[in-house]
């Protein structure tokens, strides 16, 4: 590097993360975003961001990049923010680094899901209970619709038996949704075939569990109990942008002797 410059190396490291999903051909890296931006004071004790440079997919960044020494932002963002997905996770991570001069600077960047996942589980007294089928929906939306739902007004999943699911809240909705719905083949059943509800506020990276279990009220009533249990940060499921220092001859090969 020439004077005042130092030397950023960016690249991709990937543990525990799954990378291209068979099933759906979906890979979150292959439709990534590197943002760099240079961040420099405004005089009034904050600071104002610059962007200097764009790679897309992230994966496109060059080795070694040459910079002015000073403060940085990476910001990396991955996968094709699907609203409502069993597979399309999203992914994002950023860092705020200083630069110096003659420096060669490795920078990690953990990247985190960002959806809110939302796990579906039927105890064994709901399928003993409507023998004739049952399923849940979750939908990224205020207050549940069967209408909505039914017809992808909002972002919806149809959970017919245990799984998880991921959802980015749209803008202006707070909170998650749910209905069950069931039949029996018993008439006294089917009096509370359905239950709706929501998760307030959900947080992303974080998992609701919805455990639903037959049970017989006190009064008498036969209903569906619905238990929301939450989970911080329960995934061990990210990927670290991270450099692999590598050693090359300028000019020569690496294996020979100069």
């Amino acid at each position: 590097p020439t004077n005042g410059q130092g030397m950023l190396q960016l690249s991709f490291d990937i543990p525990g993360y799954g990378g291209q999903s068979k099933a759906a051909e979906y890979d979150a890296l292959a439709i990534s975003t590197l943002r760099l931006y240079k961040v420099e004071p405004d005089g009034q004790g904050g600071a104002t961001e610059s962007l200097i440079r764009k790679y897309k997919p992230a994966t496109s960044v060059p080795d070694n990049l040459y910079l002015v020494s000073g403060r940085y932002k990476v910001v990396i963002e991955a996968g094709d923010r699907s609203e409502a997905t069993y597979t399309n996770k999203t992914y994002a991570g950023e860092s705020v680094f200083d630069l110096n001069a003659h420096e060669t600077k490795i920078v990690p960047i953990e990247c985190k899901i960002t959806n809110v996942a939302v796990r579906v589980q039927f105890d064994a007294t709901v399928a003993q209970k409507f023998d004739k089928g049952y399923h849940a929906y979750v939908c990224a939306s205020d207050n549940f619709s069967q209408t909505d739902a039914e017809n992808g007004l909002v972002p919806t999943l149809l959970y017919p038996k245990d799984s998880t699911g991921f959802f980015l809240l749209p803008e202006g909705t707070s909170n998650l949704s749910w209905c069950f719905s069931g039949e029996s083949s018993d008439p006294d059943v089917n009096k509370n075939n359905t239950k709706t509800g929501k998760i307030e506020l959900p947080q992303g990276g974080m998992q609701y569990t919805l455990n639903f279990k037959y049970s017989k009220t006190p009064d008498g009533y036969l209903t569906v109990v619905v238990k929301v249990q939450e989970y911080v940060n329960v995934f061990d499921d990210s990927f670290i942008f991270s450099p692999e220092p590598s050693v090359m001859g300028d000019g020569f090969g690496i294996g020979g002797v100069t």
